[in-house]
């Protein structure tokens, strides 16, 4: 950061740091309710868009927190995301930002078709882009990145070198 930038200009992009990583906080209590729809409705634009790649996609933040809540009491009847290492970049006119964070996730994931919810892993990344409003910061579009799903009794990895 420049150094010519003033102190409260410096302190503000701080305390913006700040409040978009508590969204990522909210966010993960929400989705390990069931993607509550009461907890992430705030946290969306009203325009915002979540995809996970490859998988689903959906635009208005109404729309996404009705259809994710759908997923979650139909596939995920219980989770626990632990969000870690938030990049943030906050634009220089203080209104915009992006953001990346990993999701390690474990859950209990009903298989497609139904049946009985099996303990899983689930790993990846999100990649995010938020805007400054009003009443504070909101996504504006979320992307999530899955990269392992892994079922509890799937072969375990084996990580002894000596073996």
């Amino acid at each position: 950061m420049n150094s010519d930038v003033s102190l409260e200009a410096r302190i503000r992009r701080l305390e913006d740091i700040e409040a978009i990583k508590r969204l990522i906080a909210t966010y993960a209590i929400g989705a390990d309710r069931q993607n509550d729809p009461a907890v992430l409705r705030q946290i969306y634009a009203d325009d915002a868009i979540w995809e996970a790649e490859g998988m689903m996609k959906f635009e208005g933040a109404d729309v996404l927190s009705r259809e994710l809540h759908e997923f979650g009491k139909a596939r995920i009847p219980w989770s626990l995301h632990y969000n870690t290492s938030p990049l943030v970049e906050v634009a220089e006119d203080g209104r915009t930002a992006t953001m990346f964070w990993y999701v390690w996730e474990v859950a209990n994931v009903t298989p497609e078709g139904g049946g009985t919810p099996a303990p899983s892993v689930v790993g990846g990344w999100y990649e995010s882009w938020l805007r400054k409003f009003d009443d504070g910061w909101k996504f504006t579009h979320i992307k999530l990145f899955p990269k392992l799903f892994s079922p509890r009794n799937a072969p375990a990895w084996n990580l002894d070198p000596a073996d």
